[in-house]
């Protein structure tokens, strides 16, 4: 499943020389759009400046990676690490394991490329480590 959100409004520009443009505006934009009056204000501004016209907005839509989607269960996972057996906490970091172990069970290739890193890591450490020693 592919995780999602919304960040800013991407808005279509064709530039004073013919050329249509993409750029992504987070100031103005609620929930992907910018109010219709603001969105009137900025393509005559636009306009006026000899940027160009702004053609159409749409919601920029932006993609989780699956191993920030994995991170970000860790992290709250790891937010409750030590909590008080019994306590909201401790049920609430129950649940997390468990999330995150179907995570994992259900995205190897994400656990696959965590372990091939932190070999990686390791191997450099340790060349690092016997390089000193000659």
């Amino acid at each position: 499943m592919t995780k999602t959100y919304i960040s800013g409004a991407k808005l279509t520009i064709r530039r004073a020389d013919g050329n249509v443009e993409t750029v992504v505006n987070t100031q103005h934009a609620r929930n992907g759009v910018i109010p219709a009056n603001l969105f009137a204000k900025m393509a005559a501004a636009t306009k006026q400046a000899g940027r160009g016209d702004i053609l159409t907005q749409e919601p920029n839509v932006v993609e989780v990676s699956l191993a920030a989607q994995r991170a970000e269960i860790a992290g709250h996972l790891q937010d409750r690490a030590g909590a008080f057996p019994g306590s909201q906490a401790w049920r609430q970091a129950q649940a997390l394991e468990a999330d995150l172990a179907a995570f994992d069970c259900a995205h190897p290739e994400v656990i696959a490329k965590i372990q091939a890193e932190r070999a990686a890591r390791t191997a450099d450490a340790v060349n690092r480590a016997l390089r000193m020693e000659d």
